[in-house]
């Protein structure tokens, strides 16, 4: 006798083509998912410099300056060139590339 379509059992699928799977989706989404870069502060003179993708801005050389943008950081070490010498990034200064939040 033959065996009916319903009675075939389905076997789950080998680790290879679970890898297989997961690679095209990351692939996939770099695609359909918005690009994005953090906004750049370092000291320009006697101010901040804050750089993003529409632009730079100027800001005061205060800590205040630092504690609204939620940098714990202290400002002496961007005065002392602690800091000055490579960019500070921060999570909370993300944004899509190409302009607005």
């Amino acid at each position: 006798m033959t065996e009916s379509p319903k009675s075939k059992k389905r076997s789950f699928p080998g680790p290879i083509a679970i890898l297989m799977v997961v690679i095209i989706l990351a692939a996939v989404s770099t695609w359909l998912l918005p690009a994005g870069e953090y906004n750049k502060l370092s000291v320009s003179g006697k101010s901040f410099s804050m750089d993003s993708g529409s632009g730079s801005v100027k800001l005061p050389l205060t800590q205040k300056t630092l504690d609204s943008l939620h940098i714990r950081i202290a400002l002496q070490k961007f005065v002392n060139g602690d800091i000055y010498k490579r960019k500070t990034k921060r999570a909370g200064l993300y944004q899509r590339a190409g302009g607005a939040y």
